[in-house]
């Protein structure tokens, strides 16, 4: 073993302990009396050894007590290694920004005007504003006709019929339907109603008075026209009919009849068209009922159509009931302005035959001209197609 690794209090007891061995062989250390001659007292006394006091550490004793090969502090109780906190992630990911600029809220790629080529052509002055027509009239020349019945502007703007040729239904004409007749000149040649047309009551040009009315042919108080006509020329009794006052009732409504209203029927199904199944007339409101019938086994819709046609002036309007007092549809047109209202249904499994209820309701205006409602379903038979 290499001294120098040996403890250093273990070197110096050592050293102690050798020193006093050497002192013991020379003598150094005698400390008796001398020789006084006596043979009893040659005999040499050794004096007894001085053993140090110090306590002679063995190298077995454990003697890690200082340990200077050992660091007495365990320096790798604190490891360094890692942070106390993990920094390797930002509390916040500020990678991505809050706000989106890529793309600017506003594009601006395009110009918001165009500034193009001017306009150099003429300027365009249209038709003057006459602050709107009244339903059934359009604009033209500046002011509102009728294009049904202006001989000036007869189905277009600026299309005038001939001398002796009158405006009906937007086409020129030289012959009326009756009652109406045919009546004035040039532009001005119309097809009037001589019954209640106050410039040609009677007659052509036979006008009436101004605040008169023309009535059943006669020129009459106006006050008479409001909501009643004397269509039966006996003054005695004066404006007899009364436009508003129904002649009947829902529940006493006069039947029209039942008919198929199958838009498909009979082999492979083909589609059905309309006809004419029932036409009635009046001149005051009236009720009437009706039943459309599903007649083929095709699952095909039902449909028919009800029409009402109404005389110049006067406003009758459309009204269909599923059952009294249950209404499901109207047509309103303003006056002198034909209604009309679709039945359609069905189309499923089974039978979809349904009744229907119909009011012509008079709204305003008076003539004794009557109206005429027409119902047009698919067949005139109840049964077949």
């Amino acid at each position: 073993m290499n001294p120098r690794a040996l403890p250093r209090t273990f070197r110096l007891a050592s050293l102690v302990f050798a020193l006093t061995l050497a002192g013991c062989a020379t003598g150094e250390g005698d400390t008796g009396d001398e020789d006084s001659g006596s043979a009893a007292a040659d005999v040499p006394v050794v004096s007894t050894p001085d053993v140090p006091t110090f306590d002679v550490v063995s190298p077995f004793d454990d003697v890690g007590q200082v340990d200077s090969g050992v660091v007495a502090v365990d320096a790798g109780a604190k490891d360094t290694g890692t942070p106390p906190e993990d920094v390797g992630t930002e509390p916040v990911d500020v990678g991505g920004g809050t706000v989106d600029v890529g793309t600017p809220p506003v594009d601006v790629g395009t110009p918001p005007v165009d500034a193009g080529s001017r306009d150099t052509g003429p300027t365009d002055v249209g038709t003057p504003d006459v602050g709107g027509c009244a339903t059934g009239e359009y604009a033209c020349g500046g002011g509102c006709v009728d294009l049904l019945r202006d001989a000036r502007n007869c189905g277009t703007c600026g299309h005038a019929c001939g001398e002796v040729e009158a405006c009906s239904g937007g086409t020129c004409t030289a012959s009326c339907a009756a009652p109406r007749m045919l009546c004035g000149s040039g532009a001005d040649t119309r097809c009037v109603d001589v019954r209640t047309d106050a410039a040609n009551c009677g007659r052509c040009g036979m006008a009436c008075a101004t605040g008169s009315a023309c009535n059943a042919g006669a020129c009459a108080a106006a006050t008479c026209m409001v909501t009643a006509s004397n269509c039966d020329a006996n003054t005695a009794n004066g404006c007899e009919v009364l436009h508003g006052t129904a002649l009947n009732t829902c529940p006493a409504a006069e039947n029209l009849g039942a008919f198929c209203g199958d838009t498909a029927c009979g082999l492979f199904c083909p589609s059905r068209g309309l006809q004419t199944v029932a036409t009635r007339t009046g001149n005051r409101s009236r009720w009437f009922r009706g039943r459309l019938n599903e007649c083929s086994s095709c699952f095909a819709a039902l449909n028919a159509t009800l029409t009402l046609t109404v005389p110049a002036g006067v406003d009758y309007d459309l009204f269909v009931y599923s059952a009294c007092g249950r209404l499901i549809g109207s047509s309103e047109a303003a006056a002198g302005m034909t209604d009309q209202y679709t039945l359609t249904g069905g189309g499923s499994p089974g039978s979809d035959s349904a009744d229907f209820y119909v009011e012509v309701r008079w709204y305003s205006g008076a003539s004794c001209m009557p109206w005429t409602l027409t119902f047009r379903a698919r067949s005139n038979s109840a049964t077949s197609c």
